[in-house]
């Protein structure tokens, strides 16, 4: 039987040796060489230390577009973990983003002046409408549809001047840049006008004229015209010619009220049943007297803008009695066009970044700044 196995293994020895060159003794099957430590690992785990339940997993893939929004990226972050959040939830200042960045306003404090805002521009409005409404469309139906167009002019060009950037300049990524050989104010060139910038050490730039940094938003703002309240941004050089249109909408919203009311108290039928207890009378006498007020403060504020817009300078620079900007454009551009210019920050925030709070494997759960 030995015999016949050691016949039959050089047959096989043969055959094999037949199919091509005999390996090298280094590769050969069971050689020392080949034989591979009992608790050696592939070389790219070389840089892992720990058991196999250590390793972490590759890092997650950024998502993109309407995708990349908080929640999302915080959750598959934290299961490969990592963490990434998009820029505008860490964005330095007290702008508030929304849509995934793609819609912008000012601070929580004026959320309160801005529903005063809406509610003066709705509420008086919708009362007269149910109480005189049909008694408007039967005396002057065009001023019926006055009073609506402007009313829709009104509440478009408000939206765009709330939710619009103004016209913010980005923050230096370096947290320790300084101002160049420690001076706060350079002169360069610019269009070829020789321009002074002055030094921000909040934002860590140099501000080209006219930028002023808001100090209600926290941020640097080209042509900074004044920040108001009561439609909760800045007004700066991408949102102003909307918010001139906005002021000139409401004028003749209040004009074309105060008319509606006198027509309507001047009717045939109005008097027939005019009574000083009846509600509707009361109701119209109340949005007649809001209706002069209130146009007396907005049409002051629109003639206010309009010397401004024709002496092409900003509020903050007639309060200061400050030269305008050299750099800035005619009045028609500044009216019409710049609101038309890039946003500066518009793909900044929508950048995903490390997450600042998250506390790494092994902590739980992933802590988000805002949620």
């Amino acid at each position: 039987d030995t015999a016949q196995e050691e016949e039959a293994f050089a047959e096989h020895k043969v055959d094999m040796t037949a199919v091509g060159p005999p390996l090298p003794e280094a590769e050969v099957e069971g050689s020392p060489a080949a034989t591979p430590a009992p608790d050696a690992a592939p070389a790219e785990w070389a840089e892992y230390a720990g058991p196999a339940s250590d390793i972490p997993a590759p890092p997650p893939q950024p998502p993109k577009g309407a995708e990349a929004h908080v929640s999302e990226a915080a959750e598959l972050a934290a299961r490969q973990g990592k963490s990434v959040i998009p820029a505008y939830a860490t964005w330095p200042s007290k702008n508030r983003f929304y849509c995934w960045g793609n819609i912008m306003t000012g601070p929580k404090e004026d959320d309160h002046l801005r529903a005063a805002t809406w509610s003066l521009l709705i509420i008086p409005l919708l009362l007269f409408m149910l109480a005189a409404g049909p008694d408007l469309v039967r005396e002057l139906k065009p001023l019926f549809y006055v009073v609506w167009v402007s009313f829709g002019l009104s509440v478009v060009s408000l939206i765009i001047t709330a939710y619009t950037d103004p016209g913010i300049v980005p923050r230096n990524a370096d947290v320790n840049a300084q101002p160049e050989n420690g001076l706060h104010s350079r002169r360069v060139e610019a269009d070829g006008i020789s321009v002074v910038e002055m030094w921000c050490t909040t934002c860590r730039i140099y501000r080209p004229p006219g930028c002023t940094h808001c100090r209600d938003c926290d941020n640097c703002v080209l042509d900074w015209d004044h920040h108001c309240p009561f439609v909760g941004n800045c007004i700066g050089r991408r949102n102003y010619g909307v918010f001139t249109f906005f002021l000139g909408s409401v004028s003749i919203l209040t004009v074309a009220m105060v008319a509606a009311c006198a027509v309507v108290t001047m009717g045939p039928e109005w008097k027939q049943y005019y009574s000083p207890s009846r509600v509707a009378t009361m109701g119209v006498s109340a949005i007649l007297l809001l209706s002069l007020l209130f146009g007396l403060v907005i049409g002051c504020f629109t003639c206010f803008h309009i010397t401004l817009i024709l002496s092409n300078v900003t509020t903050k620079e007639w309060c200061k009695a400050k030269e305008r900007s050299q750099l800035r454009k005619n009045r028609v551009y500044r009216l019409l066009c710049a609101c038309f210019e890039p946003s500066m920050i518009s793909d900044k925030v929508r950048e995903t970044i490390p997450n600042p709070a998250f506390r790494g494997p092994g902590g739980g759960y992933t802590e988000l700044l805002y949620h």
